[in-house]
């Protein structure tokens, strides 16, 4: 780091501090030419009184009271900030919720905050992230609109404060207007006159609704609405806000806590109007308020723009900070902050100032590579300050040089002296050539805190002596002496020793390894070692191998190894070198995660204890492989591989399971560790915080526990893969970027490991065929799905209900529990038969939800009441030949004739009597919009009446068994290749029905068993049939008269009985002639009918 200017500014003031006396104040006074009172302040100041040090980031931040104290450096700072607002051309406005305080609106700062603003909901229990966020309004729907309409009725009747419109009166004057970006969902910004195409409201407004069902994209405003809200119980009154399309609950349109389904539309467009007028403007000025760290978002658009060369002016009462070299941060609230810059920008004008003076960039303010820290005063022409200022050549800028706050390390709490060790490796950095050259200087120190640290205080500004460079380097030497010495007798910290032997003894590091190991945990542990090792500044590859080589006293060659890419520390992930580029000591050394270090040092635990936040124990299962019956064949070849890979060590054993979600591919791999015996750990997604992990950072997690678990009897499951193999097509997956790499870990990885994903499509088949087996867990077929939800709610559900359930094709396993789990939980105050009706509800809407069907509110299947084959008018034997199908249990029949005649009827009978499930499939079912997707479904229609013993039942089959000869496109082809292939290999019952015969292609023909007519209904069946409705229905017996009536209707059909007798539901049959005068209004409606005569002979 090159060697800072010697400040004469701070030397007189360095000589203040340590002389409390007059004498020192009027030394201040004569050597800066100041006033008595500002020398006061200034050696207040300087003492840090006023000044925070944040250990974890090794900055200091002014005190919230602090600019009371030091008047000079506030007005300074308001007086620039109005400097650069009078010269500017463009305003940027960014606000967060401090700007809404000054109007009286709360912030929820902290939980504190928002117990005193909502203590009805601090008795709840629930904290503002738990109340904020749209479970919220699954769970509490009340208290949650509750919240909401309260806090709407408090933005609608609070007025935006006066610094609204000192913004808005600025954001006129600006040549190129102004635009506002706010993370408050108030609206107050145009409440204050802001036009609404310039505001930006990156968090959504409360001033607006969507849906909560999501069921379109639709946002529409609250005008109509107005909350009536009991603020004792913070409890909404009266019907809650509803989706004018749908009719479920609305919510705010507000980006809410863990909120997934936020409609960013109206959001989104705002942000392209800001983008384009962004793109219309040169580096305008932006003016944070009210901003914090806790919600960065708005921090972190103020940094965006500062890379797009804006200058930055910060208002934020409590987290105003002067380590930050870009901007000028004002410890004041809002109001009082925007009112007081006003009151320099009206002097300014009044003075004819405005727009002739500037800001100094913040690049120029960055004089040497240490300006970046601290509080700096320098010295300026008086003509460039304000007139109050005048008599005083003196301005304050915010960035400063760590020099300037030497005074520091006279506060009460310097730095601590360090450890033997951590000292010894400091010296031994100090004491090289390009860092002793740095360190001491010609009059002092390079870094007083590092003097510090190492005994050095009495040469920092010595009063008694002058400083003497060759006296200090000879002491550093004499210390790194006795450093050496005294490490030789005394080891590392017990703590750290035992956990790196015992990471040594599982992984098998070698004594070079632990070493590095060490030194690696306490360089990010210890921040004036990391501090110290910074004086090498930027540092590539080889210059870390030789850095770490001297530190530890090792040779070049044994480090350059032990850090090489195959060595135990790479491939266990323990300590891996950053190869891209240059950079600092300890962002080279990358670590096995940000809480690893800290764990090695405070935590005497287990070694896969310390792979928290990376590698994580699986939750026991609750599921066996007895329930995994429909992949028996596979799991007979998948158990004893697994074990046999276990008995013989053997490596490189993967396997890749895909399945559509919920269909139990993790329980899957809980169940397989348990039937081996063997602990089943997990390759996390998130780390402790909830963040997610990079897929990158996944792949090094599998690689060190492929290293902390080999010598444990273990399954390693790794699951979400599409993370890392799959492919976009404009952007290369993780996979693709590291294929030699992953491909030699697929082939070397002692752990047996399951690799779980939703789908294979789209993964690079040179990755494929070096898995041990990759096959499908699919949706259990219906028998097994029956047993499933018989498990889980065989108490709640009787026999037809379990049916319904079990009939949903798409059901999984996940659904059948999370739903069983809810309806169990609200038995003992809803009752059984409301809990049975809750576990339906929630599966219907769960299935809706992933774009499948909702259960039916009735058996589809079920036959109708009145059911007998010889009401079918068919030109085959259909009870001799529901005889001959139970003896060979194969058949594969096509069933066509008009609609109505009881073709689909006839099978469902058919499986009745042959005691089979039954699986129905339409056309609707099979059909895709996507290219091979229809094909797909009828491949697994089969496979599913297979696994399940069923009869297929394909209805409208003339979908896919058109003439090829006609045909115009090639999928029109390939659907009619797959339903015949399917059929030829398919040894069980099949059944298609049509109504359009002759269009068939004459290949599907061949391929049908037998072919059956069922036509119209013969006269006696007609008549027949009345009689046996009449009965049914409770009407008296047809009179003969109506016989002829009968006899004229020559298209009639069992489904036109089934049609006229579901209208008694809603208009009651009084008669047999009002049942027949029905039927004969059903048969003119049918092609050809309007030539019958009706009602006449």
């Amino acid at each position: 780091m090159p060697k800072t200017p010697r400040d004469p500014l701070y030397y007189h003031a360095r000589r203040a501090v340590l002389h409390a006396n007059d004498t020192g104040i009027s030394h201040l006074q004569r050597r800066l030419r100041i006033g008595y009172q500002h020398a006061i302040d200034l050696r207040h100041a300087l003492r840090g009184d006023v000044l925070e040090h944040q250990a974890d980031t090794d900055t200091w931040h002014i005190r919230a009271e602090a600019d009371r104290h030091t008047d000079f450096l506030l007005e300074e700072k308001l007086a620039q900030a109005a400097r650069l607002i009078g010269s500017a051309k463009a305003l940027v406005i960014a606000a967060g919720a401090g700007m809404g305080i000054d109007s009286g609106l709360p912030d929820f700062r902290g939980d504190e905050g928002f117990l005193r603003a909502y203590p009805a909901l601090g008795r709840q229990g629930l904290c503002f992230q738990t109340i904020a966020s749209p479970p919220a309004f699954e769970q509490v729907p009340l208290t949650a609109w509750g919240f909401y309409g309260h806090r709407l009725n408090l933005y609608r009747a609070t007025a935006p404060h006066a610094g609204f419109g000192v913004l808005h009166a600025w954001g006129q004057r600006m040549a190129q207007g102004c635009f506002v970006f706010t993370s408050n969902v108030d609206g107050h910004f145009q409440k204050a006159g802001f036009p609404t195409a310039r505001v930006h409201e990156c968090h959504g407004s409360i001033h607006r609704l969507q849906c909560t069902a999501h069921c379109s994209g639709e946002i529409w405003p609250t005008a109509h609405l107005h909350p009536q809200v009991d603020e004792a119980a913070c409890q909404w009154q009266g019907e809650l806000p509803h989706c004018p399309r749908c009719g479920a609950l609305a919510r705010p349109n507000v980006l809410m806590f863990d909120d997934r389904h936020w409609n960013d539309t109206r959001s989104q467009q705002q942000r392209m109007l800001l983008d384009m007028w962004l793109d219309s403007t040169t580096a305008p000025l932006v003016i944070e308020i009210g901003a914090g760290r806790a919600v960065p978002t708005v921090r972190n658009f103020t940094r965006r723009m500062q890379q797009r060369g804006s200058a930055l002016v910060r208002i934020n009462l409590r987290e105003a900070s002067i380590h930050n070299p870009d901007a000028i941060e004002i410890a004041l609230g809002a109001r009082e902050a925007l009112e007081r810059i006003q009151q320099h920008l009206a002097a300014n004008i009044r003075n004819g100032s405005v727009g002739t003076s500037k800001l100094i960039p913040a690049s120029a303010l960055q004089q040497s590579a240490g300006a970046s820290n601290h509080l700096k005063l320098s010295r300026c022409p008086p003509q460039h300050l304000p007139a109050t200022q005048a008599v005083a050549p003196l301005r304050m800028i915010t960035p400063v040089t760590p020099r300037s706050i030497r005074m520091a390390y006279r506060h009460p709490r310097p730095p601590a002296k360090q450890a033997p060790h951590i000292a010894l490796w400091m010296l031994r950095l100090i004491t090289s050539h390009e860092v002793l050259r740095r360190f001491v200087c010609k009059g002092d120190f390079g870094r007083d805190d590092i003097a510090y640290a190492l005994g050095l205080d009495h040469w920092i500004d010595p009063e008694d002596r002058p400083f003497n460079p060759q006296a200090v380097r000879a002491e550093l030497y004499q210390q790194l002496s006795k450093a050496q010495r005294a490490c030789a007798q005394q080891p590392l910290p017990a703590l750290l020793q035992d956990n790196v032997q015992r990471l040594a003894a599982l992984v098998g590091l070698s004594a070079v390894d632990a070493r590095i190991l060490a030194f690696a945990v306490c360089l990010h542990n210890e921040p004036m070692l990391d501090e110290t090792a910074d004086m090498l500044e930027q540092l590539t590859t080889t210059q870390v191998i030789k850095t770490v080589a001297m530190l530890l006293d090792l040779p070049d060659a044994q480090v350059r190894q032990a850090l090489g890419s195959q060595g135990l520390l790479a491939r266990s992930g323990l300590v891996v070198v950053d190869r891209s580029g240059s950079g600092r000591l300890k962002s080279k050394l990358e670590m096995l995660s940000h809480t690893f270090a800290d764990q090695m040092v405070s935590t005497d635990a287990d070694p896969i204890h310390l792979l928290r936040g990376k590698i994580q124990p699986a939750a026991p299962g609750h599921l066996a492989l007895t329930d995994y019956g429909h992949i028996k064949p596979t799991l007979d070849i998948v158990h004893p591989w697994l074990r046999h890979a276990q008995c013989t060590q053997r490596r490189g054993v993967n396997l890749y399971v895909h399945g559509a979600p919920g269909t139990g591919k993790t329980e899957l791999a809980r169940a397989l560790a348990q039937d081996l015996g063997c602990d089943l750990f997990e390759v996390a997604s998130e780390d402790d915080d909830g963040d997610p992990i990079s897929p990158v950072n996944r792949l090094r997690a599998f690689r060190a526990a492929q290293s902390f678990l080999a010598q444990r009897k273990a399954l390693l499951l790794f699951d979400e893969v599409e993370d890392v193999f799959h492919d976009s097509p404009l952007e290369r997956g993780t996979a693709q970027s590291h294929k030699a790499w992953l491909n030699r870990m697929l082939e070397d990885n002692p752990v047996p490991t399951l690799w779980l994903s939703n789908t294979v499509a789209g993964m690079d088949a040179a990755f494929i065929r070096r898995f041990d087996m990759v096959f499908e867990l699919p949706v259990p077929p219906r028998s097994q799905r029956a047993r499933i939800v018989q498990a889980h709610c065989g108490d709640l559900l009787d026999a037809p209900r379990l049916a319904r359930v079990a009939d949903a094709e798409h059901l999984a396993p996940a659904v059948v529990a999370r739903a069983s789990t809810v309806a169990h939980a609200i038995e003992a105050e809803v009752g059984r038969a409301a809990s049975a009706s809750a576990f339906e509800h929630l599966v219907s809407h769960t299935l809706q939800a992933q774009g499948h069907r909702p259960l039916p509110r009735h058996d589809a299947n079920r036959l109708p009441e009145v059911y007998d084959p010889a009401f079918l008018h068919a030109d085959a034997d259909l009870a001799a030949l529901a005889q001959g199908i139970a003896a060979t249990r194969s058949a594969r029949l096509c069933l066509y004739g008009p609609p109505g005649t009881g073709k689909t009827a006839f099978g469902r009978w058919l499986a009745e009597q042959l005691d089979m499930p039954l699986l129905v499939r339409r056309a609707s079912d099979l059909l895709s919009m996507y290219v091979g997707e229809a094909e797909k479904n009828i491949a697994r229609a089969f496979r599913e009446a297979e696994e399940d013993g069923a009869l297929l039942l394909i209805d409208e089959v003339d979908s896919f068994l058109q003439d090829r000869r006609g045909a115009q496109r090639s999928w029109e082809v390939t659907q009619v290749n797959e339903m015949l292939t399917q059929m030829e290999s398919f040894a069980g019952v099949f059944i298609a029905s049509t109504n359009l015969m002759d269009g068939l292609d004459p290949a599907a023909l061949r391929r049908f068993d037998l072919k059956v007519k069922l036509d119209y209904l013969h006269t006696p069946q007609a008549w027949a049939l009345l009689h046996r409705h009449c009965a049914q229905i409770g009407l008296a017996a047809p009179c003969t008269g109506l016989q002829a009536r009968m006899d004229r209707l020559h298209q009639l059909t069992p489904g036109d009985f089934a049609a006229v007798l579901r209208q008694r539901h809603f208009r009651p049959l009084p008669s047999a002639d009002a049942l027949v005068a029905a039927l004969e209004i059903e048969c003119a409606l049918k092609n050809g009918g309007a030539r019958n005569s009706i009602g006449f002979v």
